[in-house]
């Protein structure tokens, strides 16, 4: 709360860009890594670098200072994440969710490749723009998914969208049978209603318990789908296997 408290202080008096602002940036991030809290602090330290290079250039000393312990950080968050399978190239993909670049979002683009070293996506929009983005800012469409919406129960759809808001997905209905890839109707959907085929490749989110938050935003593969206890059988590149919803 102090160190809070330092930074509003700093913010009204001095400026959010002001140096002083981010050494209260640096002092919460470093509390905060020391607390496990590592994405939180990724987010400080992030801001911290930004004022310090804005203000001094990124051959000053404290630029380098604080560049050091953010990439000390990233390092740490990478070798706490399970290993997870990656999207191969070729993959269909929309954007969600990106803050400092909104532009982009609901963008469709190609995955081109991962960088395990960053923990991202070099993906390309379809105007040849290459970005590369966090897994949790990128959503797989153009795969196909089983349906159990009451009323179009039974039926299939062609996922090509995400509202990340709602938490719906966006899908092409296949209007007729399951043997007929004519898919003409566009209807959003919750996950709950919508079941994938085994082999997906699937992010995980939504975890809670301390033992598995950091499962979240990973990808996984299916296995199988347990219709009597309504969970999803799960692997990660590692082999570790769970259930979840």
């Amino acid at each position: 709360l102090l160190f809070q408290r330092s930074i509003q202080i700093k913010e009204n008096s001095m400026g959010v860009s002001h140096p002083d602002t981010a050494i209260s940036l640096n002092n919460l991030a470093s509390l905060y890594q020391d607390q496990g809290r590592l994405e939180e602090a990724e987010q400080l330290f992030l801001r911290s670098y930004e004022i310090y290079l804005s203000n001094y250039g990124p051959k000053h000393l404290d630029t380098r200072k604080i560049q050091q312990n953010l990439e000390y950080l990233q390092t740490e968050i990478r070798e706490k994440q399970p290993k997870s399978f990656v999207l191969p190239p070729g993959t269909h993909v929309k954007i969600i969710d990106l803050i400092s670049t909104p532009q982009y979002n609901d963008q469709s683009a190609l995955i081109k490749s991962f960088e395990f070293d960053t923990d991202r996506y070099i993906i390309q929009l379809f105007d040849s723009t290459s970005l590369k983005i966090k897994p949790k800012n990128l959503v797989q469409i153009n795969i196909i998914v089983d349906i159990k919406k009451e009323g179009v129960n039974e039926k299939e759809g062609l996922v090509i969208g995400f509202d990340s808001e709602k938490k719906e997905y966006k899908i092409k209905c296949n209007s007729n049978n399951k043997n007929n890839n004519n898919y003409e109707n566009n209807i959003s959907i919750g996950q709950q209603d919508i079941l994938f085929r085994g082999s997906t490749l699937v992010r995980v989110e939504g975890l809670v318990d301390d033992d598995l938050i950091k499962f979240n935003n990973q990808y996984a593969r299916i296995l199988k789908f347990d219709k009597e206890s309504g969970d999803y059988a799960i692997e990660y590149r590692d082999g570790t296997r769970m259930g979840i919803k």
